[in-house]
């Protein structure tokens, strides 16, 4: 109890050391704030608390909005949906590349653009050195070494 006595003394001012000028003064000083805030509520009409209700809500709104930013993620999830769906129908291999359930879309359109449309050759399987059958399509690097054993599937 007494420390915090002491502290609060010798943080205060000196009574007899003039105060030395502020470098900043209050906005108070120069500009009067016209109303008090928050408002007293109490002293308001239903009628008066209504209509600063709407025009506290209303220019909260207004404030709130960002058309700059709101704008941007408008036309990025346009563009990256669009993408997405361009690609899926002109690009993408679908299954394993037997069907094709848009070529005669993808026809029209590469068509359309005076591009000829040659579907893509299957992609051959990528193979399994550890399965039976491909062992011996691999070369091991050292001949006398055994290949690895694929475990056996039941």
């Amino acid at each position: 109890m007494f420390a915090a006595t002491l502290a609060r003394r010798m943080a205060s001012r000196i009574p007899n050391m003039p105060s030395l000028p502020r470098s900043t003064p209050k906005p108070e000083r120069y500009f009067p704030l016209k109303k008090v805030w928050p408002p007293d509520f109490s002293r308001m009409s239903p009628q008066q608390q209504l209509r600063f209700e709407k025009r506290y809500k209303r220019r909260l709104r207004h404030i709130s909005q960002r058309p700059g930013w709101d704008k941007a993620v408008q036309l990025a999830q346009f563009f990256t949906i669009s993408f997405v769906i361009v690609y899926s129908a002109l690009f993408l291999e679908w299954n394993d590349g037997s069907y094709q359930p848009l070529t005669g879309f993808r026809t029209y359109v590469y068509d359309l653009f005076g591009f000829k449309y040659t579907p893509l050759p299957v992609k051959e399987r990528q193979l399994n050195p550890m399965h039976p059958q491909n062992q011996l399509k691999f070369s091991h690097p050292n001949p006398n070494k055994p290949l690895p054993q694929a475990p056996k599937e039941e």
